[in-house]
């Protein structure tokens, strides 16, 4: 046999028997037991090969897998000696350790603990809370032998080079700062954020629900800021009238609207994760409430301007955030209970809210299951909406399905 066809015929009895391993994880972590069989696909090489010599080093390759317990198989006999019929797995273990693999579980292991520790910033006691759900959402990708946004289990430089961009993002550690200046900082190297800036805003977006979240905007690094929303019953100096007798709403830059004071301090107010239903909101706020626009996940500029806003404020007074009935609508509403240190209460954030105007129903998926219980543990005013989204299975509503029709009740 020649030393080529030899090296040919290993290469692809291994390239079938670690699909095959794979796939009998795959099988074992969905929950099934079920025999697993190598697919006819990954024979077809194998089948349509007519050289002996090649398909002898094939034979001989799966034939000591079968030795080391790793494997069954059944053959075919035909007039030119015997073909295989099925290889299928008999001890995943054993085959793994056959092949030299390390088990799935303990590839996903040092993934996962290589993007929390890296996310982790010096001086806190672990890593952030989002930052963990953001990991948990990869992590169900690699135990799948999937690989969420082209990004493998093994990559584990890649990993903690994300995960600490992403671990700074959370800390606010970009405040003030320009990509590259932030990115000298985190990384001792100024292309690195840019470098991932692509994949941090879809692990970023996806976990926030924001499909149009951009890295570069949220750092303000795109040359079209938002203007600061406000609206309802709510003025600040220089402001001649209200936001409401302006028309219910208006826009001012935010450095503006942090320096100044209020001339009309309201008696409530109500943060709006989306843009058509602040519109509404504060068209039909109701009187002494000055209703806010957050824009999704809020930019940290935004929340600085937001708590000298609330600062100026009379202590203790009503804080409301609606946002949408999903993970994204918790995790903001989670984002800015945390960042605005004050008491922050959902607002039409149950089940019940959609009463004639649900879209779907369908229970969480096991995952989400998983999500909102964390949730709840963080959140408890969350707690009575999680419990009947799991008993109704009222969940991925979008705060728009509710129309306003008049002043609303706080």
């Amino acid at each position: 046999m020649s030393e080529e066809l030899r090296i040919a015929g290993q290469s692809l009895a291994r390239e079938i028997l670690v699909q095959l391993a794979q796939r009998a994880e795959r099988t074992a972590a969905s929950g099934r037991k079920r025999a697993v069989n190598a697919p006819e696909s990954s024979l077809v090489a194998y089948r349509e090969s007519r050289d002996l010599e090649f398909r002898d080093a094939v034979h001989a390759a799966f034939s000591v897998a079968q030795r080391s317990g790793g494997i069954t198989i059944r053959w075919m006999k035909h007039a030119e000696g015997h073909e295989l019929d099925t290889v299928g797995v008999k001890d995943v273990v054993t085959l793994l350790e056959h092949l030299g693999e390390a088990p799935i579980d303990q590839v996903v292991a040092q993934a996962r603990d290589a993007a929390l520790l890296a996310s982790t910033r010096p001086g806190a006691e672990g890593p952030d809370l989002d930052a963990i759900g953001m990991v948990a959402d990869l992590v169900e990708g690699w135990g799948r032998h999937r690989a969420p946004y082209g990004l493998e289990a093994t990559d584990l430089a890649r990993i903690r080079e994300i995960f600490v961009t992403i671990g700074a993002l959370r800390a606010g550690e970009h405040a003030d700062k320009d990509m590259r200046t932030f990115s000298a900082a985190v990384h001792q190297n100024t292309k690195k954020v840019e470098q991932h800036k692509a994949l941090v805003s879809r692990i970023w977006g996806d976990y926030y629900d924001l499909p149009d979240f951009s890295l570069a905007l949220y750092l303000g690094l795109e040359k079209t800021p938002q203007p600061y929303m406000l609206g309802g019953h709510i003025a600040i100096d220089g402001m001649s009238r209200s936001a409401m007798e302006l028309g219910g709403y208006i826009g001012l830059p935010r450095d503006t609207v942090t320096g100044a004071g209020l001339t009309l301090v309201p008696d409530g107010v109500l943060i709006v994760e989306n843009w058509t239903t602040y519109v509404k909101a504060a068209c039909w706020a109701p009187a002494g409430w000055g209703v806010l626009y957050c824009a999704g996940f809020p930019a940290p500029g935004w929340v600085q301007t937001t708590r000298a806003v609330l600062g100026r404020c009379k202590p203790g007074i009503p804080l409301l955030h609606w946002g949408d009935l999903d993970l994204g609508g918790f995790r903001i509403y989670l984002h800015l209970a945390r960042t605005l240190e004050r008491p922050l209460r959902p607002y039409r954030m149950m089940p019940a809210d959609y009463a004639g105007v649900v879209t779907d129903q369908a229970q969480p998926g096991a995952r989400e299951q998983t999500e909102l219980s964390r949730i709840a543990r963080l959140a408890p005013l969350l707690e009575e909406s999680i419990a009947e989204i799991l008993a109704t299975g009222i969940f991925r509503q979008e705060q728009e399905q509710i129309i306003l029709k008049g002043i609303w009740s706080p």
